[in-house]
């Protein structure tokens, strides 16, 4: 019974939150004090993300490069 409550109700709730979120955003918007420190955190986490995935990237090449022996 749990599962079925977090399988169809709870995990699209979850899952729209965000959609309800820019919906409010576009309605009302941000006022100009409150947009920029947003906008630095969420440029600041995209960021973060790439260089995370990058360094996987590269961890994974110098791994696959020792493998086959290319250093």
């Amino acid at each position: 019974m749990k599962n079925a409550i977090l399988e169809n109700l709870l995990r699209p709730l979850v899952a729209r939150l965000g959609t309800a979120l820019a919906a409010v955003l576009f309605t009302y918007g941000f006022e100009s004090n409150v947009a920029e420190p947003f906008v630095n955190a969420v440029a600041a986490v995209l960021l973060l993300g790439v260089d995370l995935l990058l360094s996987r990237y590269f961890r994974k090449l110098a791994v696959m490069s020792k493998i086959i022996g290319l250093r």
